[in-house]
């Protein structure tokens, strides 16, 4: 009887799929920190964040004093002045001094400013650490993604080669006129169909190995660590709410909201009059005033009526700061929605796979049992691959429960906030 070898274009199959290298292997972690470095997305937010640090030191410079040299030259036309009026107006005039202006009082509005920038830029580095959370979100998402494909993918090399026994018992009992040409070839379709399994989680295996190493930087053949088994439990859910309170995307949203309010105060503060001392040094005077070597003066500014611009900058600035409390209110009903979400779903994988533990091992038993009494005459040829293929895909879809449930509980974590630790690990 002919049998087409199925095994060694299956293994040839694999072999050219995405193969981990030997030489080390990369953990989550070292999958995620590898992307920090990687980001576009994070070195733009290190850029929001040293633009805020600059804004900052820009507030606080407009409280400082400020000096400046001046020097002018000027040349006028003399023919229609007199003797008496070349002494106090000469025909050159040059001008040297040096201004400092130190402003006195500006309606609290400079310090309201300075308070303001300082709460964007706390918002700046809460978004960035957020940011940095999210990227670990994507890249656990990939790393078990990867990890349960290539567990599949073994699952099938195993199946294919239990496969190759059944038919190679067949063949035996054939001999001996105990099996028929139809149960060989019953046994050898199947075979072909877990090829076609196969060509697919092949392909995706490749796809998510290529998103990873799109986010990591990393080689696409990269050999992963094995992940932890599943946890025993998804942890108690309002522990899990209490401590997403400190998540860096709700600090980012309640230091927008304090400076909003501070913006406000900036706005208010323009009604009020600004005081200014201004000082003066000269090294060169022209004519009569060249004895004079300084003056100072305090100038007061109180806005009377400026078309009602102040008035609809104060409407603006307050309806910016309602609008940023609505995004806070809104930021954390839906913090509490997808941890919930999260959480519930961790529940379900986790009796997943319970469920399919269970599943996996009585229909393992039941295959090892069709096969005895298949060589006893007591079972068929298709009870047996009815059973094997049932075992086989209940042990498929239990390592892929596991894997889920891994990734399930990282993402829940990360949106608890609990792995910020190595967001912090990385500045």
């Amino acid at each position: 009887m002919f049998k087409p070898h199925f095994a060694r274009p299956f293994a040839i199959l694999f072999a050219l799929a995405v193969a981990p290298s030997l030489i080390g292997a990369a953990s989550l972690d070292d999958c995620f920190l590898s992307a920090l470095k990687q980001s576009e997305t994070l070195s733009e937010s290190k850029e929001a964040i040293l633009q805020a640090e600059e804004h900052f030191r820009q507030a606080f410079g407009a409280i400082m004093p400020s000096a400046s040299l001046n020097y002018s030259a000027m040349r006028q036309d003399d023919h229609a002045l007199t003797t008496d009026l070349k002494a106090s107006n000469p025909v050159n005039q040059n001008n040297g001094n040096i201004t400092l202006d130190q402003p006195l009082f500006r309606g609290f509005a400079d310090f309201a400013a300075l308070r303001e920038m300082k709460d964007t830029l706390a918002s700046a580095k809460d978004a960035d650490d957020w940011a940095a959370m999210q990227l670990y979100q994507d890249v656990a998402g990939v790393f078990f993604t990867v990890l349960s494909l290539e567990r599949d993918k073994e699952l099938l090399e195993e199946q294919d080669k239990l496969y190759d026994g059944r038919i190679k018992e067949l063949e035996d009992f054939q001999a001996v006129g105990r099996a028929r040409d139809s149960d060989v070839e019953t046994v050898q379709a199947a075979q072909a169909l877990l090829e076609a399994s196969a060509v697919q989680v092949a392909a995706q295996l490749a796809v998510e190995r290529e998103a990873l190493a799109f986010l990591t930087g990393q080689d696409p053949n990269l050999a992963l660590a094995a992940s932890d088994a599943p946890p025993a439990d998804a942890r108690e859910l309002n522990a899990l709410l209490k401590a997403a309170e400190s998540r860096p995307d709700l600090q980012a949203a309640m230091m927008r909201d304090e400076a909003a309010k501070e913006f406000v105060a900036v706005n208010k503060g323009a009604h009020l009059p600004s005081v200014d001392l201004l000082g003066h040094w000269y090294f060169v005077q022209p004519g009569t005033q060249n004895p004079i070597y300084w003056d100072a003066s305090i100038s007061l500014t109180l806005p009377l009526f400026q078309g009602f611009a102040l008035v609809s900058k104060d409407r603006e600035a307050e309806s910016l700061q309602r609008q940023t409390q609505k995004d806070l209110e809104r930021q954390r009903r839906k913090v509490a929605s997808d941890i919930r979400t999260a959480w519930r779903s961790l529940q379900g994988d986790l009796a997943q796979v319970t469920a399919y533990e269970r599943g996996f091992d009585l229909s393992d038993k039941a295959y090892e049992s069709l096969k005895k009494d298949f060589k006893n005459g007591l079972s068929t040829n298709q009870d047996v691959l009815l059973a094997l293929t049932s075992s086989r895909d209940a042990q498929r879809s239990l390592e892929a429960a596991r894997f889920a449930a891994r990734n399930d509980f990282e993402q829940l974590q990360a949106l608890a906030g609990l792995r910020l630790d190595l967001c912090k690990g990385r500045k």
